[in-house]
């Protein structure tokens, strides 16, 4: 079903003079001048680096304290600085200044710890003297010109606002009472929007396969947030459902420096009765392997423990040995461990359908409709819903054979005798469907093998392609062996192979495939019992397998580009402490000092061999960067010969398997002529193939200590920036970068940094397109990071009763005229969901129970903002279409999660940045344990944050 509209659960502000009736009476208070050097005082005697050295004082589990305890606080500051302009409290009334009291003597006992100096801190306590400044508290003024407009004609917004509206909005949800009178709701303590979640767990029972008894609890997760787009004057509030999963069963396994948010609801304070109202989300962090289990410090875990009465608050070894402990109904306290995929299978899938994503978020919008717009709607833009070109034909698809009905025994009715002659119809008209159907397919898979080795031939310039295949089974090897002859759509040839090779050959294009055994490059790091342990002992294993592996093919030569490695699948042979014996980053350094990169090939991944063997062979050529390149339909009229241009921010934080971070601006370009992909980073001379950038980052060395700055690094980023941007001067270029992995660097990509038809490198003042940089276009990429950046959606049926869907294209909002300048892009739906219908995960349709076992994956929205074009350039909708259609790669036509050229730059940073599962056909591509920070991309579907 074609749609033709969509719904967006976005509504933006009415008017700037509703905000004193939307945010209602409000108490705001600032701190006492003289309270940061006190707690500055008990800092310095517990930290080990100078004070001076910090910028703001650690206030962090305070505020979480402050947001789980106490119901009345709205907005808790980042800061606790009497020289900021912003507020530190925000509360519907006064807070008690004897709760106040208690949270601040807990907070600081807990910096000092069990062995305190408690004169100290009965001094300190004393001169911060918190019941005398009770008058402090005053009536907030809350002032429209809070909400503005800039030059450009974005939103801006008062900072305080992204907090106090989506406060304001969670307290007229949850006065709604529980949705359909099933789902109730409880607001969790949280830094970015705010959350409600559905409290306590649902559960989805099942059985083992044993038939064994068991049960997954999950909640839904409303989240509410404030956001503001490029060249829209009005502030929006954003709504999205999710589904959050509870670790249920087994033993907790959080990665190396990792942590898992964890959902407490406080017991009461023993002093003044309160109970807060709120879960607080401490996190948990696992060391030795998982053999110890702790809260984080930042955590808000030791001030309530202080606090609570009766049982304490949960134990972190318990929910480490046992994270189900807490969840059932008879615990006094219940508390929950958030499930993520890197922690293995669950019983309850992610995603959440259109149909239930339009009824609750429906429902949570009637409580906005006085301050609020209805709900934002896209319409498909002015060029329709062009065909985009394709590189390879997609195969027919193969008819569905009838039920199979048993021919009738003597004396069998009329109708059976009827039925089973209907039945015999089928089967002829079938099976002649059948042979058409392979027959046009077998065509259509020449037809498409042809193209992929007119490809290769370009790409290669009469180059041989050779690739190194390492491999433990023989099932791996003759499955990567198939993937090259189904890709290539040719038999091997036998005559003159030299044995343990493959060739494949056809005017003028040869491809060799050369089988090694794995030996013991594979094999687990250490001793073959026991991991290495952290540190020295772990870096002299890597180092030492690094060394084996370089000195492997360094000795086959360095004709080869690629290596496909067998390796164990890290699910079932690194888990826990046995981590830190996964060889594959120590292969994949080493194979890059060799000028090999790496494409892993799992022997017991998950599902079927045959098409982990087609993702790694398309994956693997991709990487050596000549991969087909994605076509845009004819009615998209930008220039034959642009060259496109994207720059990426790569950053390595230090982890337990990599411990040297990294700091690198990349940039990748994609030029028509050119044989194959290229990139540059600030080291090297000139552009090099991007296999020789995978393999460099592969073996990055360690940032200097001063670009841990972040003003050097924004320095270094601007300056690569605009060399990079120089080079094309004259040229027809396009320019396209990622707002969520750059903008804490490069401040022109903030929504209300972006300015029509100029760019800025972090000059004061921004340049001219047309002046500058003569030729260039610049398009922005926005993903929803897990925080609600792009809005959550629905494609609308024209019947309001009928069942919402999904659509792809690419979309505008209903009022956008001809001088829009940001797009929408919606990828198809996956193949694999059948008829969703009104499939629900969290209350009943009508006698049908939820069904929280269903996978439900709905593509995510990118932002596109076409932000700057030079003079007699087409509209920006076809620079948006163009950028659509780079989505969709010939072998992948479904849609990837980003365009063409930053799944390239994604992919780079994946190379240097080893420390989770990388999306290198060894597994899922592995979501992140926190909640996501800038630059961090999602992936395709909107599943779980």
């Amino acid at each position: 079903m074609a749609y033709e509209h969509i719904d967006l659960a976005a509504y933006r502000l009415r008017q700037p003079a509703d905000l004193p009736s939307l945010l209602g009476e409000l108490h705001e208070f600032a701190v006492p001048e003289h309270w940061p050097g006190l707690i500055r005082e008990v800092w310095e005697a517990n930290s080990d680096k100078p004070v001076d050295a910090k910028k703001h004082l650690p206030v962090s589990r305070l505020n979480q304290s402050i947001n789980a305890l106490i119901p009345d606080v709205f907005y808790t500051g980042y800061e606790m600085d009497p020289e900021s302009p912003n507020t530190w409290l925000y509360a519907r009334k006064p807070v008690e200044t004897r709760l106040l009291k208690r949270l601040m003597q807990a907070y600081l006992q807990e910096w000092l710890g069990d062995a305190a100096d408690f004169p100290k801190l009965r001094r300190v306590i004393s001169e911060l003297d918190v019941e005398n400044h009770a008058a402090d508290w005053k009536p907030a003024a809350i002032d429209p010109a809070w909400v503005g407009i800039n030059d450009s004609g974005t939103a801006r917004v008062n900072p305080v606002l992204f907090r106090l509206i989506p406060e304001a909005i969670a307290e007229r949800i949850l006065a709604k009472g529980p949705f359909d009178g099933e789902l109730h709701f409880v607001q969790a303590a949280a830094y970015d929007g705010v959350e409600l979640v559905s409290w306590p767990p649902l559960e989805h029972p099942d059985t083992t396969k044993r038939g064994e008894p068991r049960i997954g609890y999950y909640s839904a997760v409303l989240k509410i947030a404030l956001r503001i787009t490029p060249f829209d004057s009005t502030p929006r509030l954003h709504l999205g459902i999710h589904t959050r999963r509870w670790v249920s069963e087994g033993k907790l396994f959080i990665p190396p420096r990792k942590s898992a948010s964890v959902f407490v609801q406080p017991l009461p304070d023993p002093d003044t009765g309160f109970q807060g109202t709120r879960l607080a989300t401490p996190s948990l962090k696992s060391y030795n392997g998982g053999k110890r289990t702790v809260w984080y410090r930042s955590g808000p875990q030791g001030v309530l423990d202080r606090l609570t009465i009766g049982e304490k608050f949960p134990e972190a070894g318990r929910l480490g040995t046992d994270p189900a402990a807490y969840l059932s109904p008879g615990s006094p306290i219940r508390a929950a461990v958030t499930h993520h995929s890197q922690m293995g299978p669950h019983i309850v899938a992610t995603g959440v359908m259109p149909e239930e994503r339009r009824r609750i978020l429906s429902w949570a919008a009637e409580a906005v409709e006085d301050a609020f717009e209805p709900g934002l709607g896209l319409a498909p833009t002015l060029l329709g819903r062009p065909r985009q070109p394709r590189e390879y034909q997609k195969l027919r698809s193969m008819p569905t054979a009838p039920d199979v009905i048993d021919e009738p025994e003597s004396g069998a009715s009329l109708d059976e005798i009827d039925e089973y002659e209907q039945f015999l119809t089928s089967m002829v008209e079938y099976e002649a469907e059948k042979v058409v159907a392979e027959t046009k397919r077998s065509i259509q898979s020449e037809e498409n093998a042809q193209r992929y080795r007119n490809l290769l031939s370009r790409s290669l310039d009469g180059e041989e392609l050779r690739i190194d295949v390492v491999t433990d089974t023989d099932a791996v090897r003759d499955a990567l062996v198939a993937a090259a002859q189904d890709a290539l759509g040719l038999e091997p040839t036998s005559e003159g192979t030299p044995e343990g090779q493959t060739l494949f050959q056809r005017d003028g294009l040869t491809v060799r495939l050369v089988h090694h055994d794995t030996g013991t490059l594979t094999s687990p790091l250490g001793d073959g019992v026991e991991p290495p342990d952290v540190g020295k002992a772990h870096k002299a294993a890597v180092d030492e397998r690094k060394k084996q592996v370089q000195e492997f093919f360094g000795n086959l030569g360095r004709a080869a580009k690629l290596a496909f490695v067998e390796i164990g699948s890290p699910d079932k042979n690194f888990k826990y402490r046995y981590r830190r014996a996964d060889p594959y980053i120590a292969i994949r350094q080493g194979a890059a000092r060799a000028g090999r990169v790496t494409q892993f090939i799992t022997t017991d991944g998950k599902g079927d061999l045959a098409m982990r063997a087609k993702s790694a062979w398309e994956d693997g050529i991709r990487s050596i960067g000549i991969a087909p390149t994605p076509r845009h339909s004819k009615n998209v009229t930008t220039p034959d010969d642009l060259v496109q241009v994207a720059i990426w921010l790569i950053r390595r934080n230090t982890t337990q398997v990599a411990s040297a971070p990294i700091y690198m601006p990349i940039a990748v370009k994609i030029q028509p002529g050119q044989a194959g992909v290229q990139a540059k980073t600030p080291e090297t001379d000139g552009w090099i193939p991007y296999h020789e950038l995978l393999c460099q980052l592969a073996g990055a060395e360690p940032r200097p200590k001063e670009m841990a700055d972040k003003g050097k690094q924004r320095e270094e980023l601007m300056r690569f920036a605009r060399t990079v941007v120089s080079q094309f001067k004259g040229l027809p270029t396009l320019l396209l970068t990622s707002a969520t992995n750059m903008r804490s660097r490069w401040t022109w990509l903030l929504d209300d940094g972006l300015e029509l038809d100029r760019i800025s490198f972090g000059e004061p003042k921004s340049h001219k397109l047309t002046t500058m940089f003569k030729g260039l276009r610049t398009v922005r990429v926005r993903t929803d990071a897990g925080r609600l950046e792009t809005p959550m959606w629905w494609a609308a049926p024209e019947d309001k009763d009928a069942i919402a869907g999904m659509s792809k294209g690419l979309w505008q909002l209903t009022d956008a005229d001809e001088e829009n300048r940001v797009f929408y892009s919606l990828a198809d739906k996956n193949p694999h969901i059948k008829n969703p219908g009104r499939l629900r995960k969290f209350t009943r349709d009508g006698t049908n129970a939820p069904a929280p076992h269903r996978a439900t994956p709905i593509p995510k929205m990118l932002e596109l903002t076409v932000a700057g074009l030079g003079p007699g350039d087409p509209d920006p909708v076809h620079w948006a279409m163009f950028v659509h259609q780079q989505r969709f790669t010939p072998e992948f036509m479904e849609g990837r999660a980003l365009p063409y050229i930053l799944t390239l730059c994604e992919r780079a940073g994946d190379y240097a940045s080893p420390d989770g599962l990388p999306d290198d056909g060894r597994g899922e591509a592995a979501d992140e344990l926190a909640p996501p920070e800038p630059g961090i991309q999602g992936t395709l579907f909107d599943d779980e944050w």
